[in-house]
């Protein structure tokens, strides 16, 4: 599920996390055998920050007034056999190319791996982190008409067609400079169409954590 932010793994410490479930399970077992139990400074610590997540959590909840969290959309364009484009809702997403059609590559080439496998022979593939853009960029272009005829809604929302205020961003209206950045000053709005950040100060927040604020 797509959690806003300033919930998602960039913003939380995973290894507090870690620790706070291991606290949780402890007072659980503590309290199944009736046992006393006073927190030591360090583990209130760790409570206050877990209630702090969970009021986070219940407050985006409110604010989605029960719709289901957002799917994140990947569109695969291949032509040739040959991945041409991929494009993404969700902007932290991180996709990675395996091509087994590898045989005859540069094994110079530094993303040509070569692997023992078994009692195979050597398996060669081509590995590589494939850029990705956003879903935005597909307005107009025949990949977004053969989606819409073959009756596939990949989540484009208004916010997303070019015009003067699309951030390039899903979800986040706001004019932007030619280097794709946000001007010093410039007013941000959350989209309420598909409401995919709670407020605009989410919002702002989210092109501050993308860099793409001066």
């Amino acid at each position: 599920m797509n959690l806003p932010l300033h919930l998602s793994t960039n913003r939380v410490d995973l290894h507090e996390f870690q620790q706070q479930r291991r606290l949780l399970a402890k007072i659980a077992d503590l309290a199944q055998h009736r046992r006393h139990y006073v927190a030591t400074a360090r583990e209130e610590r760790l409570l206050e920050g877990l209630l702090n997540l969970t009021d986070a959590l219940y407050d985006w909840a409110v604010e989605r007034k029960g719709e289901p969290f957002a799917v994140p959309r990947i569109v695969l364009n291949v032509s040739g056999g040959v991945v041409q484009e991929v494009f993404c809702s969700d902007p932290h997403a991180q996709v990675v190319l395996i091509d087994w059609d590898a045989d005859n590559a540069d094994p110079k080439n530094e993303h040509v791996i070569t692997v023992e496998w078994e009692d195979y022979k050597p398996l060669v593939a081509y590995v590589v982190e494939f850029p990705t853009d956003p879903l935005s960029v597909l307005w107009g272009t025949p990949v977004e008409a053969v989606l819409e005829a073959a009756k596939i809604d990949v989540g484009l929302c208004e916010c997303e067609a070019p015009g003067r205020f699309c951030s390039g961003v899903p979800g986040i209206l706001a004019r932007v400079r030619k280097n794709g950045k946000l001007a010093a000053g410039a007013k941000v709005e959350r989209c309420d169409l598909c409401r995919r950040y709670p407020s605009d100060t989410a919002a702002f927040q989210a092109l501050q954590d993308l860099g793409l604020t001066e």
